[in-house]
């Protein structure tokens, strides 16, 4: 668990490599999203027009998906059941895979780069305009809601491949 007060990640004894990659990724986001939030708040910060027009189109879309989440989450179950699931395992692997994700933001993004299958799932949803919270920003290339979310916290975070002098595909 992170505890931003103290800015500490306790693990327990059944923690493993996912877990540490997850609660290092609340630790790692925190500030940033902190940042963004206190610059909405008191017009009052270092972050640019740029960063927070990500920051603005991440929690819109976040709030859009709330409501996608639930009608995703109920077909993908039932769609686990129809391949021969049972309904506890199918609301298990729901749970787990997809609406913890959902929960909030920092949830989303710390489940962005700790669990694959939340990932897998994500690119296998095409991106609307409902979910782009508005008109598809220039900028916004992604088919899928993986590329479109992860695009937004990088621009969220300021961070792109020319100011880290590296090519997309390894900022990526």
């Amino acid at each position: 668990m992170y505890d931003s007060r103290d800015n500490a990640i306790w693990l327990g004894d059944s923690f493993n490599g996912n877990t540490l990659v997850h609660e290092g990724g609340h630790a790692i986001l925190m500030k940033a999203i902190s940042l963004a939030e206190d610059q909405i708040k008191t017009g009052v910060g270092n972050l640019t027009k740029s960063q927070m027009d990500a920051f603005s189109r991440l929690k819109s879309t976040m709030a859009a998906l709330d409501i996608q989440s639930k009608k995703l989450a109920d077909a993908r179950k039932k769609e686990l059941m129809a391949g021969g699931m049972d309904e506890a395992s199918a609301d298990f692997n729901v749970n787990r895979n997809m609406r913890y994700g959902f929960k909030d933001l920092h949830e989303m993004i710390s489940e962005l780069h700790s669990s694959a299958s939340f990932r897998k799932h994500l690119e296998s949803i095409p991106v609307t305009k409902e979910m782009m919270a508005g008109d598809r920003p220039k900028w916004a290339v992604a088919k899928n809601l993986y590329g479109y979310i992860k695009d937004l916290v990088k621009r969220t975070l300021g961070i792109d491949s020319k100011s880290l002098g590296i090519s997309e595909s390894q900022l990526n």
